[in-house]
């Protein structure tokens, strides 16, 4: 076992190897010492060597793969991975990290290790739920926990193997989380639908209400339109009738004072008659009072040759006396 005697040169180191390593050697590395680091319940890294075998599956990949990686961190001079450089390893050699002050000095797999155990105990929920689902005691899950676990499959991308190490009901869970997935979206898809009936139903409503509006707008119009038209003919009646009664009462009036049957105070009542809510009061008048003047004059004219006459008898009556 090699003595780790400077932790920041050493942390450093561990980046170095790991940068050393291609894509795919990167993510294998990463699978391999989440694989084998744990975090404790007092929140302490605990080890937890794994064979070769068993690497290769939690990282989905073959084992010469996981054994090229494992060379990077067991050659000579580093040694953070044991059995040592130049010890033979097969399918079944058990990898292990050489010290656990590894897990406190290098960053980045204390980063892994807490991702770790954030990822384990997600399917340790799925567990529980999935169960409970089973026996009829809860449902199906829903967001936000639905989205968080779909996530969860998504990023950590989690095996069988890799699952027994916790629970080995791993495919109980993903069919539980797929049913949960699958009547998530059928309930969304549900309320699309439901959201564009509504809207066209709503959209219906909205044109039909217009078209009654519309309907109502032209009826009232032509209502309005037919009120006032018979408003104005009943106007024009109404002054037809009112032309009529006072060309019936001029008439009368007029052959009244042809006939000279009436007096002043008759002739005024015949011309407040005549003028009486008439548009041509002032017409009226003047034609009376036209005829009430001939009267007059006329009777003037009476009463002068009246004059002249027994003028005429008195100046005759006088000469036969003298």
């Amino acid at each position: 076992m090699v003595k780790i005697l400077c932790v920041d040169d050493d942390s450093s180191l561990l980046f170095l190897y790991q940068e050393e390593l291609s894509e795919e050697g990167k993510q294998i590395c990463k699978s391999i010492f989440k694989c084998l680091t744990e975090k404790g319940s007092d929140n302490k890294g605990i080890r937890h060597p794994a064979t070769i075998k068993h690497l290769a599956e939690i990282a989905q990949t073959s084992e010469s793969k996981v054994v090229e990686v494992v060379d990077k961190f067991r050659a000579k001079g580093r040694s953070f991975l044991t059995p040592v450089e130049g010890t033979p390893v097969d399918s079944d050699t058990v990898i292990d990290i050489s010290h656990e002050s590894l897990m406190r000095i290098w960053d980045k797999l204390k980063t892994w290790v807490d991702e770790e155990f954030s990822s384990v105990q997600m399917y340790l929920r799925l567990t529980e739920a999935a169960t409970q689902f089973q026996l009829g005691k809860t449902g199906l899950w829903r967001p936000p926990d639905l989205h968080l676990a779909l996530n969860w499959r998504k990023t950590q991308n989690p095996t069988l193997a890799w699952a027994k190490k916790y629970n080995p009901a791993f495919e109980k869970v993903i069919v539980f989380l797929d049913a949960s997935e699958k009547k998530y979206l059928q309930d969304e898809q549900n309320k699309v639908k439901i959201q564009r009936l509504e809207l066209s139903r709503t959209r219906k409503l909205a044109l039909y209400m217009t078209s009654a509006a519309v309907v109502l707008a032209f009826m009232g119009l032509f209502a309005l339109t037919q009120w006032q038209r018979a408003n104005q003919e009943s106007k024009e009646a109404q002054i037809q009738r009112d032309e009529a009664e006072f060309r019936k009462r001029e008439a009368d009036s007029l052959r009244i004072l042809a006939e000279g049957k009436a007096d002043r105070a008759e002739i005024e009542i015949l011309l407040a008659q005549i003028i009486a809510d008439s548009a041509e009061r002032q017409k009226a008048q003047a034609i009376i009072q036209s005829h009430l003047l001939e009267k007059e004059k006329l009777s003037a004219l009476n009463q002068a040759n009246e004059a002249v006459k027994k003028s005429e008898v008195f100046l005759q009556e006088k000469t036969e006396a003298e």
